[in-house]
């Protein structure tokens, strides 16, 4: 069985060990790492292998939105999941393509739906980093995240309600990253990242 690897970024100790107990009862979840520092000062190789972020709001130093926009700057797109004991932030965790909203303390059925959710839409549940990629250098934070969404298998469609754009834009960005990694398609594309990721392709390329 291929697990669902889980970062949980708050610096509320008891939140975590919570999140954590939780998260334990169920079998096809991996616990990579927990920080209760918002400095991100996280093992590379973790946030390369991590496929979902529970990620606090309220933190002192960097808040969740902060650490989502630093991450993905650093070309990592993992599925984020937003804990907090507040709902005043919804709003702005969907223009922030946020996955999930849970609200602490955290329900155990709540948080089973949300990965049975993850699962339905993401089958192999592996989440391919291209911060190591030397041809995707040349695409844009933007170009990156629709990418990465290309590479899980969704749809243009998809993509466009998740990133909150127009498909026509969705489109652009496409026919943008074939051109600028010199791919006739995204199968190619993903076999130039598998090579340089040295991982094996697992996905549904549309």
């Amino acid at each position: 069985m291929i697990k669902i690897k889980c970062l949980i970024i708050d610096d509320d100790v008891e939140s975590v060990k919570r999140l954590e107990e939780i998260l334990q009862k169920l079998e096809d979840v991996e616990i990579k790492s927990h920080s209760t520092n918002a400095s991100l000062n996280i093992d590379e190789n973790i946030l390369k292998e991590t496929d979902i972020v529970f990620l606090a709001i309220e933190m002192s130093g960097k808040d969740g939105f902060e650490i989502i926009e630093a991450l993905r700057s650093r070309n990592y797109f993992p599925v984020f999941v937003f804990i907090s004991p507040h709902k005043q932030y919804a709003i702005k965790a969907i223009k922030y393509a946020i996955f999930d909203y849970l609200l602490k303390p955290i329900d155990f059925n709540e948080l089973k739906a949300c990965l049975k959710r993850y699962i339905s839409l993401n089958p192999d549940t592996k989440t391919i980093s291209i911060r190591n990629c030397k041809i995707c250098d040349v695409l844009s934070n933007r170009e990156k995240e629709v990418l990465s969404y290309i590479i899980q298998g969704y749809t243009s469609r998809e993509i466009s309600k998740k990133l909150f754009i127009s498909l026509s834009t969705i489109n652009f960005h496409r026919h943008n990253i074939l051109e600028k990694t010199n791919s006739k398609n995204f199968s190619e594309l993903s076999f130039k990242i598998s090579e340089g990721e040295n991982i094996p392709i697992q996905y549904r390329l549309n």
